[in-house]
């Protein structure tokens, strides 16, 4: 199976970023609201960038990088870091920036950019977020896009957008489909070459594989007054097809190993969310969400020697129930409580075959539970101008219990206090420090067996439902720069980490099988760098180049041998540029995305696993004939990236055997061409 789906990506904007224009009178330059740690952006900033969305205004914040959030349980640590209108968008399983593509750039009065923190603005435990404030007209708007891909292979994926929003009397009626056909550029042709401890050849071939699918999201939402406040309810569905198909031709030795994967999924979601202003001071805020999801995946191998044969079936729910109450004494000091209770459930149930036999699996059938409680309690105080001091603890109850295979059941309680310190000695200049007490979600996939059959290589892993989430201590350091329109803004992030999950060897009458654990306690240090560069200076009118890069040095203890080493599934640098020229008299703009190649290990008793990707680079060119219109032509992957799998695989536990041989498996994917014709309307 691929590393990666093009998925809806086929209809987001493909230039992350764009430029900011030279300076111009106000109000097309940003400004400080009253507090140093709050500068809003016009519309009026973005005239001459011809913005289509609000996400293409996001993605030219200066010194933002956009986070969607995080696919965890519960509501509060599952935020992104855009707020609409001051309120978070009540719906875990709608891509943010996908709401963000919805909202006209016409339709945006101003953004404000809210450093640090500020009385009354619930940060969701970020030090960072953008405000996106919608204008109050009434009228119909929307968004409709056509868009393509085409493939060297003569593959096409056409995909489908329409959005329309109508604001009257104080209501509001939102409605949206997407539908499009994508591919997974982590699979295709390439060779494969296995070869023993001494180099010496074992298996070599030629690979030809294929993978994508289908998907089809519909959205919808209705907000109005109600009993002096404000109601919403908002409901998704979603449904995706996946298949991969890889043909292995060996040639040393003769032969044809083949793989059939299939991923079929289909979630929906309800979202009701209420607030009010109880006194001119006091805000109360609610939130219902409900959550249902489906997914079936069989996983097929065939050779001459072998015939295995994998298949997945889990059933999940989620239910989340959270209130706010957000009491502002002054401009200077905000109070905050919050309860929320979630009920989380999902059944699993693996199966193995090898050669028509059935394999017994560790957790193979599996239904996890969860009742979780969160309390909380947060101060925000502003002291002068300068300084802002916001503290918080929240407390963390859950009762774990899975039945089936494994039955067991725990309780566990974590408080998670934090502190985070904004000093702004005036507008230009920003640290931020920040300690936290962090605990991670647990996957509920890593409850069950689960299978990563393959040509060449394959394995099964083993469910671990005694696993805990993984908690530290975080100490982060930020300092913002801003000069002449650059904004710098680097970030030290040093984490303590207790009870890491990461990969043990889980032991059975059936055998040793590969399987997420608990590996104890380990250290974390980060180094994150975003630059925002308007390029007036250097000659090229219009144009910007931002840059993000983040480096990881981490260390656990390998449960196998022993010895120090580095997490699995983690990058040790990542990083993406993005330069962009809008060009106002052309009534367009072109540019390029360069994206960072990686090397992802993966640590198991017997085998280490190294994924490698190439460098990703993308060109485009946008013309806007009118301001309603944008037509948009890109090259995308110019340089071909390949990916690229090592397989280190040991005679057993790598503590006490000898290499047994490597597998190097390469697959290039060539270029290709995207088109996009996108109109908004209001």
């Amino acid at each position: 199976m691929g590393m990666m789906f093009l998925s809806s990506l086929g209809l987001a904007a493909a230039a992350a970023v764009a430029s900011v224009p030279a300076p111009a009178p106000a109000p097309s330059q940003p400004a400080a609201t009253g507090a140093v740690s709050v500068v809003r952006y016009p519309a009026s900033f973005f005239a001459a960038m011809q913005a289509n969305t609000a996400m293409d205004m996001i993605n030219r914040l200066p010194g933002f990088a956009f986070d969607a959030g995080a696919q965890v349980r519960g509501f509060s640590d599952a935020a992104g870091n855009v707020l609409i209108d001051g309120d978070r968008p009540t719906s875990k399983d709608d891509d943010l920036g996908s709401i963000l593509q919805r909202i006209p750039a016409s339709q945006v009065d101003h953004i404000d950019l809210i450093r640090g923190g500020a009385p009354g603005v619930d940060m969701q435990g970020r030090t960072v977020l953008a405000n996106v404030v919608r204008k109050t007209t009434s009228g119909v708007t929307g968004v409709a896009a056509v868009a393509d891909n085409v493939f060297a292979d003569g593959r096409q994926t056409p995909a489908v957008r329409l959005e329309i929003t109508r604001k009257a009397d104080g209501r509001t009626l939102e409605a949206g489909l997407l539908a499009n056909m994508f591919v997974d550029d982590g699979t295709g042709g390439g060779q494969r070459v296995r070869t023993d401890a001494n180099g010496d050849v074992l298996v070599r071939s030629r690979l030809d594989a294929r993978a994508g699918g289908f998907q089809l999201n519909a959205t919808s939402a209705y907000e109005t007054p109600l009993w002096g406040g404000k109601f919403r309810v908002n409901a998704l569905a979603h449904m995706q097809n996946y298949k991969d198909n890889e043909d292995d031709h060996l040639i040393t030795p003769v032969g044809l190993e083949l793989l059939r994967f299939r991923q079929d999924v289909a979630n929906g979601e309800l979202g009701l969310h209420f607030e009010k202003a109880l006194t001119p001071d006091l805000e109360l805020e609610t939130l219902a969400i409900q959550r249902v999801r489906r997914q079936h995946i069989p996983s097929h191998f065939m050779s001459a020697s072998e015939n295995d044969l994998f298949a997945e079936t889990d059933t999940s729910g989620e239910s989340i129930a959270r209130g706010v109450l957000r009491y502002t004494q002054s401009p200077h000091l905000s109070f905050e409580g919050a309860l929320e209770g979630d009920f989380n459930i999902q059944g699993s149930d693996s199966s193995l075959e090898v050669d028509n036999a059935p394999q017994v699996l560790p957790a193979a059938h599996v239904t996890v539970t969860e009742k979780r409680g969160e309390a909380a309690g947060t101060v925000t105080w502003k002291p002068s101008r300068r300084l802002t001091v916001e503290a918080g603890l929240r407390a963390e109850a859950s009762q774990i219990a899975s039945t089936g295979d494994v039955v067991l059941s725990r309780t566990l309680v974590f408080p998670k206090p934090r502190l985070l310190v904004t000093l702004s000695p005036n507008a230009d200049n920003q640290l931020r420090v920040r300690v936290e007490r962090e605990v991670g979600q647990l996957d509920f996939s890593s409850f069950v067996a689960s299978s990563n059959l393959g040509t060449g290589s394959g394995s099964v892993q083993a469910g671990n439902p005694d696993l805990i989430p993984q908690q530290d201590w975080a100490l982060e350091t930020a300092y913002e720069r801003h000069f002449k329109g650059l904004v710098a803004v680097l970030t030290y992030r040093h984490l303590f980490l207790e009870d890491a999950i990461d990969r043990a060897p889980i032991f059975s009458p059936t055998g040793v099988y590969d399987a997420p654990a608990n590996i104890g306690s380990g250290r974390e240090d980060d180094l994150d760098a975003n630059l925002t560069v308007p390029l007036d200076v250097a000659g090229l009118k219009g144009a910007q180049l931002k840059a993000q890069g983040t480096w990881r040095h981490a260390r656990v203890t390998d449960p196998t041998t022993g010895r120090a080493r580095a997490i699995s599934f983690q990058h040790r640098f990542d990083y993406q540029a993005h330069f962009i020229q809008d060009v106002p008299r052309l009534k367009s703009s072109w540019g390029i995305d360069l994206f960072s190649r990686w090397t992802q290990p993966d640590y198991r008793f017997s085998e280490i696993d190294v994924a490698k990707l190439k460098t990703w680079i993308d060109v485009f060119f946008e013309y806007k004939p009118r301001p309603d219109l944008a037509l948009h032509l890109e090259l995308d992957n110019l340089g071909g990236r390949g990916f690229e799998r090592l397989l280190y695989v040991y005679d057993g536990p790598r503590n006490s055997s000898g290499l047994a041989y490597v597998d190097d498996r390469r697959e290039d994917f060539a270029p290709y061409l995207y088109f996009r014709v996108r109109k908004t309307f209001s």
